[in-house]
């Protein structure tokens, strides 16, 4: 309940005027994070600036249970408990990134050591800020590990290590 009003209050927020750029932005990126907890597509077409579901790392949806599986397993889908970072130069696309952290460690079901959500925000003279340009999920693995794990037969996909976990 408490993340339903929170989702409510931001969204009521981000359309107040007044705001910054960089308010809207954070809002945004906010809205998407919890889209991503409640694995809510629907959610994530409505604040994409175009279609993501061909973004090039096998569609939006994808990376969606990727993040899901990690936000789930490691932070019980508090939004509140994951880290942010804002990137302080957009890139060659006129992107603004925002970082969600979502795992360092080591998964011994994924050889995962570090995991993160990269939402891109603008560029503004082409998209609202309260909208999405890119949703990537970027993680980092043990090569030795997870080869252990293919030849063991013991690699599971996402939507089988998403049963892994309550």
């Amino acid at each position: 309940m408490k993340q339903i009003l929170l989702f409510f209050s931001l969204i009521i927020l981000s359309c107040a005027a007044g705001l910054s750029d960089d308010q809207r932005m954070f809002n945004t990126v906010n809205r998407v994070t919890y889209c991503v907890s409640e694995l809510n597509y629907d959610c994530i077409d409505k604040l994409s600036a175009y279609d993501l579901s061909n973004n090039g790392n096998g569609g939006v949806k994808s990376q969606m249970k990727k993040a899901y599986y990690d936000m789930k397993k490691y932070h019980n889908n508090k939004v509140d408990s994951l880290i942010f970072k804002r990137d302080t130069v957009y890139d060659n696309l006129g992107r603004l990134k925002f970082t969600v952290y979502l795992f360092d460690g080591f998964d011994s079901l994924t050889g995962v050591t570090h995991s993160e959500l990269q939402i891109f925000v603008g560029p503004k003279d082409m998209y609202s800020l309260d909208k999405i340009s890119d949703l990537q999920y970027v993680d980092e693995i043990d090569v030795k590990y997870r080869e252990y794990l293919l030849k063991q037969g013991k690699l599971l996909e996402t939507d089988e290590l998403l049963k892994t976990i309550k």
